[in-house]
């Protein structure tokens, strides 16, 4: 039993179930699935839409351009094998320009996140680790803070792993350098004689706790490591 709707569409019986072939959009009811077989369907429940396929993966492949999601993506795969083909999530494109992205994470049309065709990872915020950094190669910081001391100025804000610090002619004692992060190690690098570092043993938030007194000169290096609260010297040398 059929029924031709029109030219492009039409509506028939397969022995236990109703079929629709057609060549515009087709209209389904909440709840209603279209199913391929029947171990796979798309269906909504009137907020989310589902795509569930029991005989293998569910393949998004457009040709010349992309698939966009303005909600949220939920993957319940479970990874089957350390190959590239075994996870529950897989961007394999077959080719790749060097440095274009295969992957990136926006807010407001702004990269936060991404990575490469290379496997690069570029993050522009904090990158929180609760378990072990395994490097095969080097960790390096690709660039340090400079800290230019005006007159009078008793603090200075850092915001990379190395500093470097000059003061000013008339000197400046610094009592306080802010932006740690617990656990850090900071290596102040020096480019004159006009710095002094207070040595405060009671812990204040943000001071500097010394083995000695400390006065820069040009090519001085003082390493600190902060604990959350204030600042230890873990090292110094005069170059």
């Amino acid at each position: 039993m059929s029924y031709e709707l029109d030219a492009e569409a039409g509506l028939w019986f397969q022995g236990t179930k109703w079929s629709v072939l057609t060549s515009e959009e087709l209209y389904v009811d909440n709840g209603y699935p279209i199913r391929w077989n029947d171990e796979s369907q798309i269906y909504s429940d009137g907020s989310d839409l589902y795509i569930v396929s029991g005989v293998g993966d569910i393949i998004l492949n457009p040709t010349g351009g992309g698939v966009n999601l303005n909600g949220n993506l939920d993957v319940g795969g479970v990874p089957t094998s350390t190959a590239y083909n075994g996870a529950s999530l897989i961007v394999n494109p077959a080719t790749a320009t060097a440095d274009y992205l295969l992957q990136s994470w926006s807010v407001g049309n702004v990269i936060k996140a991404s990575i490469d065709e290379d496997g690069d990872l570029d993050i522009g915020g904090d990158l929180d680790v609760t378990g072990d950094v395994v490097a095969s190669s080097q960790i390096a910081t690709t660039t340090e803070t400079v800290a230019t001391l005006g007159v009078g100025v008793t603090t200075f804000a850092i915001t990379n792993n190395v500093s470097i610090v000059t003061g000013d002619g008339g000197g400046n004692t610094v009592a306080t350098i802010t932006g740690g992060l617990n656990g850090q190690l900071l290596t102040l690098m020096f480019t004159d004689a006009n710095v002094a570092i207070t040595d405060t043993d009671a812990h204040g938030a943000n001071t500097v706790d010394l083995s000695a007194a400390f006065t820069s000169a040009d090519d001085t290096v003082l390493q600190l490591v902060y604990d959350g609260t204030s600042w230890y010297e873990a090292s110094r040398s005069v170059n």
